[in-house]
């Protein structure tokens, strides 16, 4: 005896507004912590290279 299984269920909508809300919110955050990494370094260069200068 062979039993069909059960039908897929649906899957719940998606809100397409709030994905686009978080994904712009992940994208502010990324750039902002590249931005900040950034300047970082570029302090950390200045330090290390004016300690070779002088």
């Amino acid at each position: 005896m062979v039993e069909n299984p059960a039908p897929p269920r649906r899957l719940p909508a998606q809100d397409v507004e709030r994905i686009e809300r978080e994904e712009q919110a992940a994208t502010i955050l990324t750039k902002g912590m590249g931005i900040f990494a950034g300047a970082v370094a570029l302090v950390l260069l200045l330090i290390l290279c004016g300690r070779v200068l002088f």
